[in-house]
């Protein structure tokens, strides 16, 4: 059987993505805190940003029209995903010492790396646009259920 380049290419962006998702949850468990554990997961979480560094470039050299490319939501998300790293990357540099312990919160945006696995799914691009086709009937659902929540709330307490 022959397989098409794209659905390999898929097929290991997949992979990383998996990878680097698996990652960032081991290195949060108490367990794995040895300073053994942690040079392997940087080691692993900087080849998967390699990668998505690598297809987000290509993608936005290769585009035609780069307005567009920077509109389109799941660039956006990919950017999101990245960006994290090379912050860190530069604050690391720049700050020396505890001072680096604060910018250790930007790793919790690498959990946007979850949202890559959208553009491989059609099921799941169509469900973002119907949710952007519904945004305000949405809207006005969380806006009566807040209504809810904060009624009952009140209630409760003063029970």
């Amino acid at each position: 059987a022959v397989v098409s380049t794209q659905s390999t290419g898929a097929l290991l962006d997949v992979v990383i993505i998996l990878l680097s998702i698996l990652t960032v949850i081991l290195e949060s468990m108490p367990d794995l805190q040895e300073e053994g554990h942690k040079k392997a997961f940087s080691i692993i979480d900087t080849i998967c940003v390699a990668f998505f560094t690598f297809d987000f470039l290509i993608r936005l050299v290769i585009c035609p029209n780069f307005i567009q490319f920077a509109k389109t939501p799941l660039n956006i998300l990919d950017f999101l995903a990245i960006m994290p790293f090379y912050l860190e990357l530069a604050v690391g540099r720049l700050v020396q010492g505890g001072a680096l312990t604060t910018f250790k919160v930007l790793r919790i945006f690498r959990i946007m790396r979850v949202m890559k696995l959208i553009r491989h799914s059609k099921r799941l691009i169509l469900m973002g646009r119907v949710i952007k086709d519904c945004l305000s009937e949405l809207t006005l659902l969380l806006v009566i259920w807040l209504m809810g929540v904060l009624t009952f709330g009140t209630v409760m307490y003063y029970i």
